[in-house]
């Protein structure tokens, strides 16, 4: 239900200040749960001069982003906001990740002239890129890194993993496979899934050159899950592709589980 955040500033609590401070860090009050048009709360947060820091300009971003509102409105709040600092630009370019790589990637360097980025800078910029589908340049984002003085984290290391699965060729799964195998950091339940998830065929094979590129990749797919299983790993997989990778004749060993979720 949406209310008119007017009537609520002075029904509720009497005091449009407050009611606007609470939406733009939480998104309850008591027992009242608001859901404010972006807009108006923008409007009413600026006549106020409550946009002066980076948090609540960030919020007012991703209600504009919930609300479905255009790119160009986001944008507009980031180019016209005075407080420019690391928390905003990363906000940004996860907003441009999600629709343009070559924006997320201009904006980090225009960020990095003026300030140092951290780890959420980099998990955002590789996530557009894998969003993309090009894992040449989110494996050249991810070895940037050492360059801005980040050390990549599982989250990183996942994006590379997911960046290749994506792909579902059965050259990029076995990169994904190798990639996972020299990396311990990124071994785990989720990335597991992220590979495995992508040797489901996604279609019945209709030619011959299909059906021998869904063999290659359950191929590829055994070896992951034997290797893993040696090495004493225990994870569960989603229940759709453990039958369906199962139809297609992978071999699961006890120490894989099914699931209904991630």
């Amino acid at each position: 239900m949406m209310y008119n955040l007017e009537l609520l500033c002075f029904a509720y609590v009497g005091d449009r200040r407050s009611v606007v401070s609470i939406l733009l860090s939480h998104e309850h009050a008591g027992d009242i749960f608001f859901h404010p048009k972006s807009r108006e709360l923008h409007g009413l947060a600026m006549k106020m001069h409550m946009l002066e820091d980076e948090m609540s300009i960030c919020k007012i971003m991703t209600l504009y982003s919930i609300e479905g509102c255009s790119l160009q409105s986001i944008e507009n709040i980031f180019r016209t906001s005075k407080t420019k600092g690391r928390l905003i630009y990363n906000h940004m370019i996860s907003v441009y990740g999600k629709h343009y790589a070559e924006d997320a990637d201009r904006l980090f360097l225009e960020m990095v002239k003026t300030i140092r980025p951290n780890g959420y800078t980099f998990r955002y910029l590789l996530e557009a890129w894998t969003i993309a589908c090009d894992p040449e340049r989110t494996l050249k984002v991810f070895q940037s890194m050492k360059i801005y003085g980040v050390e990549p984290d599982s989250v990183h290391y996942g994006a590379i993993v997911d960046c290749y699965a994506r792909m579902r060729t059965p050259y990029y799964i076995h990169m994904a496979i190798l990639f996972l195998k020299e990396h311990p950091i990124a071994q785990g339940q989720y990335a597991f899934n992220t590979i495995l998830n992508r040797c489901v065929p996604q279609q019945i094979a209709s030619s011959k050159e299909e059906m021998e590129e869904i063999e290659e990749t359950i191929k590829l797919a055994q070896d992951m899950v034997d290797h893993f299983d040696e090495k004493g790993f225990m994870y569960a997989v989603l229940e759709k592709t453990y039958w369906r990778l199962e139809n297609h004749g992978l071999k699961w060993p006890w120490t894989v589980s099914k699931t209904r979720g991630e």
